[in-house]
């Protein structure tokens, strides 16, 4: 949310013009706390996958790790004082995967510094616009047009061809606060949790797939620390609350911090930073594609018509899994040439349980063996692939 060009007052909130709030300001936690998101160590409630979460971002990855040489770069971009644009721009891009082609073949890729300014519901209240510096997500047309307009900024938090992500960014500089950045990934982490309830809602699932579950990971970073969190929601109930008024459940949106890193404190702590970077990454994209095929498969349940031919993601072969959240996911397209491409008449999606996605979230092994993005291979596909350095070609894949 980097505080460039925020909204200090006539932003439309909650329904109503009224003076706003910040993420920069010092009243900006307590409205949060006000608003039902949880961010305190004290307070915050961990989510009930969270030994899961932690195993799939301490996963190994099958590209080889980076060596002397990119550790030795990154000391030299993080070294003296540096502002949060070159954190972002220069910095940040040493830890996670590159993202431009994948972004015009398939349509998820990353942004930076757009203004949620199209969400307008009970955590916006008395906020000003949410703003990560940076996120990953579909665009707004990868999903059905009917479900875009039934849930309007819960799936399209702004007006521009971008879709509410599962995976967000805080970055700051030498002038920032690391404080300031577990707050606003506070924020960030209960408008994407918040998005993702509205989606489990219009597909019909049930609460008990929902609350307490891991609905979105935010990262703070500012060169020297490295901090991963992970946000659910839980639901407490009307009749619990003291002196409640009506029977509206009350819902408490939860920041739990999962996980950290030193990269500029030894070679091992930058290696440590890379792989959960990238698995942050490869979690959150795994999120946003199993709503958008929920959408599609609920959408397709509802028609007469036949789907259109629907993009999981230009990378996965028949034996990817992909987490159900609706009763059914469309038809899938594979890559079976390997060249990022996607080829006809692909086979069904299988279907894995919450537990079995899990402990089966392993890399696909890729021919130039930089990692693609989110491959979750079965089992059995276990087959070696013959490793190339990183430095012997510079040979990158399609998203690594």
């Amino acid at each position: 949310m980097g505080g460039r060009g925020r909204k200090s007052a006539g932003k439309k909130s909650a329904g109503q013009w009224s003076s706003t709030t910040t993420t920069t300001d010092k009243d900006f936690g307590p409205q949060l706390q006000r608003n039902n998101v949880v961010f305190t160590s004290i307070d915050a409630q961990a989510p009930d996958d969270i030994d899961e979460v932690r195993e799939l971002l301490d996963r190994p990855r099958e590209s080889e790790p980076p060596d002397r040489l990119d550790y030795t770069e990154y000391l030299v971009a993080t070294e003296g004082l540096n502002n949060e644009a070159t954190i972002q721009t220069t910095v940040y891009p040493l830890l996670s995967k590159r993202t431009s082609r994948e972004a015009r073949i398939s349509g998820y890729g990353q942004r930076a510094n757009y203004a949620w300014s199209e969400v307008d519901n009970h955590l916006t209240k008395g906020l000003s616009d949410a703003k990560p510096d940076i996120f990953e997500s579909y665009r707004k047309t990868d999903y059905p047009p009917e479900a875009v307009d039934a849930l309007s900024s819960a799936l399209a938090p702004t007006s521009y061809d971008i879709a509410m992500p599962a995976f967000a960014v805080e970055v700051k500089g030498s002038e920032g606060t690391m404080q300031v950045a577990h707050l606003q990934c506070a924020y960030d982490g209960a408008l994407m949790t918040e998005g993702a309830r509205t989606v489990h809602e219009y597909v019909g699932k049930s609460d008990n797939e929902f609350y307490g579950k891991t609905q979105a990971l935010t990262a703070a970073f500012n060169g020297e620390t490295l901090k991963f969190y992970v946000h659910h929601a839980v639901k407490i109930p009307a009749s619990s609350q003291p002196a409640a008024s009506d029977t509206v459940d009350t819902l408490q949106y939860y920041q739990y911090l999962c996980g950290g890193d030193t990269p500029r404190d030894s070679f091992e702590n930058y290696q440590s930073a890379y792989k959960h970077t990238r698995n942050a990454e490869d979690f959150g994209y795994s999120l946003a594609t199993q709503r958008k095929d929920a959408l599609w498969a609920y959408t397709n349940a509802n028609n007469t018509q036949t789907s259109p031919n629907v993009l999981i993601s230009p990378q996965q072969s028949s034996n990817d899994f992909l987490v159900p959240i609706s009763p059914v996911i469309p038809a899938e397209t594979a890559d079976t040439d390997g060249d990022g491409y996607d080829q006809e008449d692909g086979p069904s999606t299988q279907l894995l349980t919450e537990t079995e996605y899990f402990t089966s979230f392993t890399e696909d092994k890729d021919e130039d063996e930089d990692e693609s993005f989110v491959q979750i291979p079965t089992p059995d596909a276990s087959s070696t692939s013959k490793r190339r350095g990183r430095h012997k070609k510079k040979k990158r894949s399609r998203y690594t």
